[in-house]
């Protein structure tokens, strides 16, 4: 998986940054961190869930999806994941308000966008990292361009794309901006994991 994203040329582009400071999840110390300018990140996208299933972390204890994404952001060789949850001080008026007006750049500026298209919850995982897939899944042929990635499925179930689009993930609205933002998407699903670099 290390070296999946470089084959979509992420790394290559001038690092840019949130207007206002943003915080990040260290993976190495599973703290909340001052993020650094200079420094790359992926982002996350998953469904809260209600209330009772979103509770706040404490001395690193995440929701398995929030474990999933900082196992795969460790995998990919990053060290800093943003999760809107965790990351946004949702007690503080004035931060919440700035950050929320930012999202698009938090999304825009990261490497790329984790998004969690199974379960309806932070506790369901990643499907492929703490919860395996169903075993009739096509492998393809590894598909490269220099000039031309677009889209690279690693495996296929028969209808790449239905488990996305009827996902609860896919009916939260906020989901369309980080979807519409993100430079590159790495999409978990029960029955695949694709990476659209489109």
């Amino acid at each position: 998986m290390k070296g999946l994203l470089d084959k979509v040329k992420i790394s290559d582009r001038p690092r840019e940054h949130p207007t206002h400071r943003i915080k990040t999840i260290d993976c190495k110390t599973l703290q909340v961190v001052s993020h650094e300018e200079s420094v790359p990140y992926l982002t996350l996208s998953y469904v809260w869930g209600s209330p009772e299933q979103s509770s706040d972390s404490t001395e690193g204890r995440f929701p398995q999806t929030i474990k999933d994404a900082i196992s795969v952001t460790r995998r990919l060789g990053y060290r800093h994941l943003w999760v809107d949850r965790y990351c946004i001080d949702q007690n503080a008026t004035q931060e919440k308000a700035d950050q929320i007006g930012q999202m698009d750049q938090i999304y825009r500026y990261a490497d790329a966008c984790i998004v969690a298209a199974a379960g309806d919850g932070p506790h369901y995982g990643l499907p492929g990292v703490s919860r395996s897939r169903p075993t009739d899944l096509e492998p393809l042929p590894s598909w490269d361009s220099d000039n031309d990635a677009q889209i690279k499925v690693v495996y296929r179930a028969r209808d790449a794309w239905r488990p996305i689009l009827q996902s609860k993930w896919a009916s939260r609205g906020w989901t369309f901006q980080e979807l519409l933002f993100s430079r590159v998407r790495i999409f978990f699903t029960d029955t695949e994991f694709i990476v659209d670099a489109g």
